[in-house]
């Protein structure tokens, strides 16, 4: 009776851990000064994300309108 009380609580975490790992890879990569995925990271950087908050036409796409404090210069 204990393992069946176990085995839907487990499953449900494996599904959880299934559908988010990726997602974290994905975010991790992000920060990749690369444009290959590969492990280990070396070195860190946050190029990719200031290039999309820089691009005018992702960001009025996103409801931010030119003039707000995250407009580009």
């Amino acid at each position: 009776m204990k393992l069946r009380n176990l085995a839907l609580p487990g499953l449900f975490w494996l599904f959880v851990a299934y559908l988010f790992l990726p997602l974290l890879v994905m975010a991790a990569m992000g920060f990749r000064d690369s444009n290959f995925v590969a492990f280990p990271i070396h070195s860190w950087t946050t190029k990719w994300y200031s290039e999309v908050l820089l691009d005018r036409d992702v960001m009025e796409r996103c409801g931010f309108q030119p003039g707000s404090p995250f407009s580009p210069r």
